[in-house]
């Protein structure tokens, strides 16, 4: 390579970093977890009067559109639109999303008109998340910057999430949503119609920014396409990939009962829940940084198992919370930007392993793959652990916590097995 290619190569590189900050920021702010999380959630425990249980499992088919994700990579792999594999689809979702926010926010009080708003909204969001991350994973292989992007990426969403707690919370306070049926159903709104700003920006840095070699559906593209899914499914990593994100997101997790601990037991109000998710995205913000900073540098097997560390130490500092006293808040603070940093560096580390695992040609596919592992994984495990909360545990959180823990603990046995196509195994 001559130094004006070198040079070339990295100014391309700092615009992609640019470009995929800007696409996670945007999304973070449209994500079940953005400005609407908050208000949802109260919409359901107010408006309708509902358990944790009840909420998860009425959601459970939330998780379906992000459960899909290959469909949307196969599309995006196999079938150009305009002559685009990634640019076209990615504007046809955000329209989706962007559509489905503006129908939330007109909805009436019925859970079945919040639910296929929210369905919408799941739908265009989880396939423009699978073709951000196939160009990401396409353009980190090629340029080596794989854990680069993947840390920029996450680093804007944690910043995004600091704005919408601080935002949610605010709403839900202003119309006392935690108590008013009627305020519940203004704060979803008005979140709602905010988040309209996300898919927006997306739709104009898409049609802006995208550079993408045009490409024709033709004979020698599907043989390409399918070369490359056949390449993966042939080899060990992706298996191994698949059995570490969908194992290490079974565990019950403390989810909508801790959620509603903190509402009925701490008796935290929403602008302090609010706080609090800003706390946790300033430290996932930070904990992003560490990991681009030296994380990444470790081998793959290194990182899983401080991922996995890390995740059982921060399930377990939910003890230290359990009974109310004068300080509660503040240690909430404290354990909050903790949680942040601690799920950022976990996070970065599986996503890093399952993008390393993608072949060429198959990105899409294969990557999204994964991600539906995990998201599925992660649904079963919020709806496990409510329902064992209620049913078996006999609604003590304490219990729930340990045994959380303690599941997520038997991902130890799983990290002799990975490997990936980059790294043999350090």
């Amino acid at each position: 390579m001559n130094a004006n290619q070198d040079v070339a190569h990295q100014g391309y590189v700092k615009k992609l970093l640019i470009l995929f900050g800007l696409f996670y920021f945007a999304q973070a702010v449209a994500q079940q977890g953005g400005i609407t999380a908050l208000p949802v959630s109260l919409f359901f425990k107010v408006t309708m009067g509902w358990s944790p249980a009840q909420v998860e499992i009425y959601t459970w088919s939330l998780i379906i559109p992000w459960s899909i994700k290959p469909l949307y990579g196969m599309l995006s792999d196999y079938v150009p639109v305009l002559g685009y594999r990634r640019k076209s689809w990615l504007l046809l979702a955000n329209l989706l999303a962007g559509f489905g926010f503006l129908s939330l926010a007109g909805y009436g009080n019925e859970p079945s008109l919040v639910f296929w708003g929210l369905c919408m909204t799941a739908v265009g969001t989880a396939a423009a998340d699978v073709i951000v991350d196939a160009l990401m994973v396409e353009n980190g292989k090629k340029y080596d910057v794989t854990a680069k992007l993947q840390s920029i990426q996450w680093f804007w969403f944690f910043v995004a999430n600091i704005a919408t707690s601080l935002a949610g919370g605010y709403l839900c306070r202003y119309f006392e949503a935690e108590t008013s049926a009627t305020g519940a159903i203004t704060a979803l709104q008005i979140a709602a119609t905010i988040a309209v700003a996300g898919p927006l920006a997306v739709l104009v840095a898409t049609w802006l920014i995208v550079k993408e070699e045009p490409q024709k559906l033709d004979l020698n593209h599907f043989k390409q396409t399918t070369g490359g899914i056949w390449s993966a499914l042939k080899t060990w990593p992706l298996y191994a990939a698949f059995l570490f994100l969908a194992v290490s997101n079974l565990s019950p997790n403390l989810g909508t009962p801790w959620d509603y601990y903190t509402l009925d037991v701490l008796k935290f109000k929403s602008d302090q829940l609010g706080w609090l998710g800003a706390c946790g995205g300033v430290g996932a913000a930070f904990g992003a940084w560490i990991y681009s900073r030296h994380v990444s540098k470790f081998g793959i097997k290194k990182q899983l198992l401080l991922a996995i560390t890390v995740s059982v130490v921060a399930t377990l500092s939910h003890v230290l919370l359990v009974t109310p006293h004068a300080y509660t808040f503040h240690l909430a603070v404290v354990l909050a930007a903790a949680w942040g940093m601690g799920g950022a560096m976990v996070l970065l580390a599986t996503l890093t392993l399952a993008a390393q695992c993608c072949p060429s040609n198959a990105e899409g596919f294969t990557f999204a793959i994964l991600m539906s592992a995990r998201n599925l994984s992660l649904k079963y495990g919020s709806v496990s652990g409510a329902w064992l909360h209620e049913n078996k545990l006999d609604k003590n959180i304490v219990s729930l916590i340990l045994l959380s823990a303690a599941c997520t603990a038997v991902c130890y046995l799983l990290v002799p097995l990975m490997r990936t196509a980059q790294n043999s195994g350090k």
